[in-house]
């Protein structure tokens, strides 16, 4: 990521990650995974660039839609 552009996080389990990074692919969104292993379970974040906030809201709620189809 470029410096000096606003950063925002989302928490994500880490039963997601594998399909949430093919999904954030897909809509070109730029961000970076960090595992904080300062809790147990270790707790797993999303960074992106402020920029990119509507791309990954339209990226979550194709992931969504995919996970709540699988759950069923």
């Amino acid at each position: 990521m470029k410096q000096n552009t606003g950063i925002s996080n989302i928490e994500i389990k880490k039963e997601n990650i594998k399909a949430f990074e093919h999904t954030a692919k897909k809509y070109g969104i730029d961000f970076v995974l960090k595992k904080d292993r300062t809790e147990t379970p270790p707790r797993y974040h999303v960074f992106f660039k402020g920029r990119d906030a509507d791309a990954l809201t339209a990226a979550f709620k194709e992931f969504s839609a995919k996970k709540l189809t699988q759950d069923k």
